[in-house]
């Protein structure tokens, strides 16, 4: 089977995020492209879900094993079987593998092992991801990544040569499928007036949750809405001007980009940072981003940047600027643009 690739379809196991988006944004694509059923095979957990259909590439269900062991066993047999090469998109290949490609969208376990080290399980976890990286980066296959910041990252803490490394970025014309909704009328008193949105997790300390209790202490008379899984542990003693939706759908996501004054996203760390690239294609007001390297990167002179170390003195006078034109920025990031630049690196 000749040029044949394995694309490992554990995506399927996860919400929609950042790198799963980019799984099924490329994988779409590769979807189209001539002799597609004949080049790629999405392999799944037997377990797994029923995902979203294909038009040309099958999707085959084989192994039971769960979590890490699924890649390690099943993923790596059945490449053995096929004699296939793999496309990885998350990281994360079967310690043993040495053809194929695979994308780093970051290196934060090895460049920041800080905003992690909480406990054993994230130890183990760090450790874990650490020994594959190594193997990644020894391994001999083709590394992708999304950014020219993430490819510096990589140089630096492995001494991969820069021709080595491949840059495919993110876009955002997912969300031109996806119909805005209205928002529940339990959130509507308080986004019916100007505020701020965001979105942020307890479980990822790089988003940086603590800046917006400092931002909104600050500034008590702005409105602040994130969305996402923030436990009740980590809303104590937040003032009174921030409020959280918990999760919500894609569609009512939209909806409070599309109306928010400004995105905020204020990480300590980003391989990319898709979410702003998503508010602005949404058509939110303004993108009030951390400032640091790779954002500046990706977004340059579409957003205002803040101290991700600061209390949000800088948002009053951001927020008398004129709205963003995002024209540029939506036409230098786009899933198609990305996908093509993957084709050319499996052929």
């Amino acid at each position: 089977m000749r040029n044949h690739y394995v694309i490992d379809g554990s995506y399927n196991l996860c919400n929609t995020f950042g790198i799963q988006r980019f799984s099924k944004e490329i994988t779409a694509f590769l979807d189209m492209t001539p002799d597609a059923g004949n080049r790629f095979t999405v392999l799944i957990p037997e377990y797994c879900p029923e995902p979203a259909p294909l038009n040309n590439i099958p999707i085959i269900r084989y192994g039971s094993h769960k979590g890490k062991l699924w890649r390690q066993l099943d993923l790596a047999r059945y490449l053995k079987m096929k004699d296939s090469k793999l496309l990885a998109y998350e990281n994360i290949i079967p310690l043993a593998c040495r053809r194929g490609v695979v994308v780093m969208h970051d290196i934060i376990y090895r460049s920041r092992p800080d905003l992690f080290l909480s406990g054993l399980k994230s130890i183990r976890s760090i450790c874990y991801q650490r020994l594959v990286y190594h193997c990644v980066m020894t391994s001999g296959m083709r590394i992708v990544t999304v950014s020219e910041f993430s490819r510096a990252e990589i140089i630096k803490y492995y001494g991969l040569p820069s021709s080595k490394i491949a840059i495919v970025g993110n876009g955002w014309e997912h969300m031109n499928r996806i119909v805005p909704e209205d928002i529940p009328e339990t959130l509507r008193d308080y986004v019916r007036d100007p505020y701020l949105f965001a979105v942020a997790s307890s479980s990822t300390k790089h988003k940086n949750l603590a800046w917006f209790f400092r931002a909104a202490g600050n500034n008590p008379s702005m409105t602040f809405v994130i969305a996402g899984g923030i436990s009740e542990k980590d809303r104590r003693g937040c003032p009174e001007n921030i409020h959280f939706t918990g999760y919500v759908s894609d569609g009512v996501m939209k909806s409070l980009m599309q109306h928010c004054s400004a995105f905020l996203f204020p990480s300590f760390y980003e391989g990319f940072g898709i979410p702003p690239l998503e508010a602005a294609a949404a058509g939110a007001g303004r993108l009030i981003l951390s400032d640091i390297p790779v954002l500046h990167e990706i977004y340059g002179e579409s957003a205002h940047y803040i101290d991700p170390f600061g209390n949000g003195d800088e948002l009053p006078w951001i927020l008398q600027a004129s709205p963003a034109d995002y024209t540029a920025l939506l036409s230098q990031h786009t899933w198609s643009a990305a996908a093509e630049k993957m084709l050319k690196l499996l052929e």
